[in-house]
């Protein structure tokens, strides 16, 4: 961050005014005044990717999960001592981004929900699950972005999932019902 604190809080601030005049309502102005500093601030050890904390119930991958689809790798090893206090298991990710902007930053929280979403699909809505990220959550905040236009395959994704879990021929059985009922 190059600016002195001061500055940058009255830029935000003068932001979030902005954002308000525009039609924002106050609520909305703020967070994604604050959003767009944090984006701006982004940390430069991450490179080009959003990294996040999945958590849940749940027990860790016994390898390292690539979903080429939504651009997301998740590592198997269950991180101890996170922000994250209430969950069983806290594992790494990092998400692919094509810039450091508000748009790329709504379009990675959708593909992370896709994921966590397909997740629950296939595991029957039992555990708890969900994300954070400095970026988009801070002290524990979120991103609500608009729902998605587009949708994706739930097949390949919900299978790589739950492979290593359940094994291929019993997770084609589930996927393709449950496709056919929610997609």
């Amino acid at each position: 961050m190059t600016d002195a604190p001061e500055e940058s809080l009255d830029a935000w601030l003068e932001r979030a005014r902005e954002l308000n005049y525009e039609g924002f309502d106050w609520g909305q102005a703020w967070g994604k005044a604050w959003l767009e500093k944090l984006i701006a601030d982004w940390p430069t050890a991450w490179g080009e990717d959003l990294q996040i904390l999945i958590y849940g119930d749940f027990e860790p991958p016994p390898e390292k999960l690539h979903f080429p689809e939504l651009r997301i790798t998740v590592y198997p090893e269950k991180l101890e001592d996170t922000i994250i206090r209430s969950a069983t298991c806290v594992l790494k990710a990092h998400v692919e981004i094509s810039e450091k902007s508000l748009p790329a930053v709504l379009d990675a929280a959708s593909r992370i929900n896709t994921l966590l979403g397909a997740w629950t699909l296939v595991e029957w809505g039992n555990g708890a699950c969900g994300w954070w990220s400095h970026i988009t959550s801070g002290s524990m905040g979120g991103v609500c972005p608009s729902l998605p236009t587009k949708t994706y395959p739930p097949q390949s994704l919900a299978l790589r999932i739950c492979q290593t879990r359940y094994g291929k021929k019993s997770m084609q059985r589930y996927i393709g019902f449950a496709s056919h009922v929610i997609f």
